[in-house]
């Protein structure tokens, strides 16, 4: 019995060790199971981990080079290839407090942006089109279609994991367009008005980053889109008049491209909308009762009248429409404290050691243009970048004698060029005689200069800064240079040719408008720079007798300067005498704020010199880097230094600033009939700053005004300074005394009283910053 039960518990123990093996086995599978599992959720969530790491470092990289992007083209308005491709570097990429341990590859691809290129050489140039939607459809642009490309990579694995590096490629397509503002009809960097008296028709886009007036005491018809960033505003006019009952008229916009015909009254066709007017207070405006910001309230339909009536043709910030500011314009005048910036740094000069690539630099024209006309009294103005001596040859100052030498004048005229009409021809710049023909002595700093009858003078010179019974005066100086080797913003691509011009020849004859290249112009056929005419009783047939004769002895006496009256300019009210007639004498009333000296170019005969056929160094303008060619013209003869700052504190006192200072023009405590300044500055209204302060500094700038009737022998320099004084008319049968007259000329000399002296205004030189531009020939 024992034996038996000894075995019997044998087999038990051996089955317990076998089930207990199996069991552990079994456990030891399950184990690997669950350590597999783990292993493999920790790498997938790993890797997970490092995708999502990647992802976002990649879409970090992707928004900050976006961002450089735009930030690039907003302070410079044309980049180069090397400044884009820069934005793709290292220096660019986030930061690892951004994503970090992120590894960067990026590029920006685009048409002609070939990559390796370190100097800033050549800008980006883009293919024209038209905008085909958003707030800017219809425009014309430069479109520059762009690849965006980044790829973050993460590193390999950690001691925590062995998931492998994570890599994300992200591409982003971007189109930046680049919008010309000269195509708009009128393009407003502030408040716009219209308040037209009779019917009046506006072709071409309209737009403002401020507030826009319309009010017509007749027909106003728009024939494009209407835009204003802010508001559009009709039952006020910009000075806070109320529209009605005077200017009660009816503004007509279109809903498409056209939909209003020009010069019909009133216009006709079911897409031209008749605005309901001031009778209907908002009507379709976007505000009324006031001006914006200080009273009146917005109009709730606006944005349904502007979506749907008017299909966005009428539109405002409500309905799309943008600020379109210069890339350098970040902190406007209008709204920010000195030091602040104006879109009217864009057409100044330089000033010394500015950067050509910087916000301001990059946009300004003088830097981007191929060809440069430039005229002052001061070398050191005429260049200011490059130093206040003269650079070389190009440098030309004009005679100031009729004996003068210097440059291309030989005694006081220029011997014309073989690719001139009068080849080896004597030019003349032209000079006044006191006491006949209406050349009379001047004034200057100390009153009457008192010349002698007979004293010859530059007709197209400078009569600030004489004392008196000082002669020859100075100045002024002239340079024409063209862009040969861009970029066009260094000196050194720039090659002068202002003898070459001169030798076309500079004149034309008097009152004759040049409409065709060569043939208009019978005094100098190929002459592209006109500074003066012939005087009226130098006929044709003695303008021939004097070429044959090389022009002939003292014919530097057979011109005038091109002298007009600009009325808006010199009348300061609305209540000028009326011309009148006497013989054929014709008497203009006047003041000498008003007479104007242009300088002509012939656009005609310069496309010729461009393209060769007149012989010369046209042909070597460069016209690839703005894609076309960019003319800068400034002439800053009779400009006196600006003793204020200006330009929201970026240009100094002290300097040829490029301001007239003629700021002193609305004169509200003046009676109506007064010709006489005030000389205070007028209180700001319901803008922040006075509206006689153009150029925002807080100052009255009347120091414009001191030299602007020293050439028409008129003292404009006495407390207060008076730049509306008349010229008086000494001839009595022109009129009563009290007439004044400015212009008044005939067609022989020395035939009326006083040897022609009353067309002193047409005959004598310009003395004060009143020079403007006239394009013939166009």
């Amino acid at each position: 019995m024992q034996t038996h039960m000894v075995r019997g518990n044998n087999r038990s123990r051996g089955f317990t060790l076998i089930a207990a093996l199996l069991i552990l086995v079994l456990l030891s599978g399950v184990a690997a199971g669950l350590i597999f599992l783990a292993t493999g959720e920790a790498k997938m969530s790993g890797n997970g981990q490092q995708g999502d790491l990647a992802y976002y470092g990649a879409e970090s990289g992707m928004e900050k080079m976006t961002a450089d992007l735009a930030n690039l083209y907003e302070s410079n308005m044309s980049p180069c290839v090397s400044q884009i491709q820069n934005l793709a570097t290292d220096s660019y990429w986030p930061t690892q407090a951004m994503v970090g341990n992120i590894t960067y590859s990026e590029s920006i691809t685009f048409p002609g942006g070939t990559t390796g290129s370190s100097s800033c050489t050549k800008p980006v140039i883009g293919a024209p089109s038209t905008i085909s939607s958003g707030p800017d459809e219809g425009l014309y642009a430069e479109l520059v279609p762009m690849t965006l490309q980044v790829t973050a990579t993460r590193p390999g694995g950690s001691a925590n994991t062995s998931a492998a590096g994570a890599g994300i490629n992200i591409t982003r397509s971007v189109e930046v367009a680049l919008i010309p503002v000269f195509q708009f009809g009128v393009f407003c960097g502030f408040d716009c008005s219209y308040f037209a008296g009779p019917d009046f028709s506006f072709g071409g886009r309209v737009h403002t980053n401020g507030n826009l007036f319309l009010a017509s005491e007749a027909d106003l018809v728009f024939n494009d889109k209407v835009q204003a960033y802010k508001q559009i505003i009709m039952d006020r006019l910009e000075n806070g008049y109320a529209t009605n009952p005077t200017y009660d008229g009816t503004v007509y916009v279109p809903n498409v491209s056209g939909g209003c015909p020009l010069n019909t009254f009133p216009p006709t066709g079911s897409n031209c909308k008749a605005l309901p007017g001031v009778s209907s207070v908002p009507g379709d405006a976007s505000w009324s009762g006031g001006y914006p910001g200080i009273a009146g309230t917005a109009n709730p339909n606006f944005p349904t009248l502007s979506s749907g009536t008017f299909d966005y043709y009428l539109a405002n910030s409500l309905t799309g429409v943008t600020s379109m500011q210069l890339p350098f314009v970040t902190t406007p005048c209008t709204s920010n404290p000195p030091p602040c910036t104006d879109p009217i740094s864009i057409v100044r000069k330089p000033v010394s050691g500015e950067d050509v690539n910087g916000s301001i630099g990059s946009s300004r024209l003088y830097n981007k243009a191929a060809i440069r006309v430039l005229i002052a009294d001061d070398p050191a103005d005429l260049h200011p970048e490059r130093g206040t001596a003269p650079i070389d040859s190009g440098d030309v100052q004009l005679p100031t004698t009729t004996t003068y030498s210097g440059g291309p004048f030989t005694t006081g005229y220029v011997t014309l060029s073989a690719d001139s009409a009068s080849s080896g021809a004597h030019e003349y710049l032209g000079f006044g005689k006191v006491g006949s023909d209406g050349w009379i002595s001047p004034n200057d700093d100390g009153g009457a200069v008192g010349w002698a009858t007979g004293t010859q003078f530059p007709l197209i010179g400078e009569l600030v800064g004489l004392t008196t019974g000082n002669y020859p005066v100075t100045g002024p100086w002239i340079r024409v240079e063209i862009c040969t080797t861009p970029p066009c913003n260094t000196n050194a691509a720039f090659t002068p040719v202002t003898s070459e011009w001169l030798e076309l020849g500079f004149s034309r004859q008097f009152n004759v408008q040049l409409t065709t290249p060569q043939s208009s112009n019978l005094v100098d056929p190929n002459a592209i720079l006109i500074l003066q005419q012939l005087t009226p009783w130098a006929t044709q047939s003695t303008l021939a007798q004097a070429q044959a004769s090389g022009h002939g002895a003292g014919t530097q006496n057979n011109f005038f300067p091109i002298n007009f009256y600009d009325a808006r300019e010199g009348e300061m009210r609305d209540n000028a005498i009326a011309n009148t007639v006497t013989s054929n004498v014709q008497y203009s009333s006047c003041s000498v704020n008003g007479i104007m000296n242009a300088v002509e170019i012939d656009v005609g005969n310069l496309a010729r010199w461009l393209n060769g056929t007149i012989a010369g160094s046209g042909t070597n303008a460069n016209y690839t880097a703005e894609n076309g060619y960019v003319l800068y013209f400034s002439d800053h003869r009779g400009m006196l230094k600006d003793p204020n700052a200006s330009n929201g504190g970026n240009t100094p006192a002290g300097v040829y600033s490029g301001e007239a200072g003629i700021e002193d023009v609305i004169n509200s405590t003046q009676p109506l009939t007064s010709t006489t300044t005030d000389g205070v500055l007028e209180p700001a209204t319901y803008y922040s700053y006075s509206p006689e302060d153009v150029d925002q500094n807080g100052v009255l700038d009347n120091w414009g005004e001191k030299n602007i009737g020293y050439g028409f022998g008129l003292a404009t320099n006495t407390n207060p300074l008076d730049p509306y004084k008349r010229i008086p008319v000494t001839d009595a049968g022109a009129g009563n005394s009290t007439e004044v007259d400015c212009a008044a000329y005939n067609t022989s000399s020395n035939t009326y009283p006083n040897n022609g002296k009353d067309q002193e205004g047409l005959a004598n030189p310009v003395s004060g910053a009143r020079h403007v531009l006239k394009l013939v020939d166009g």
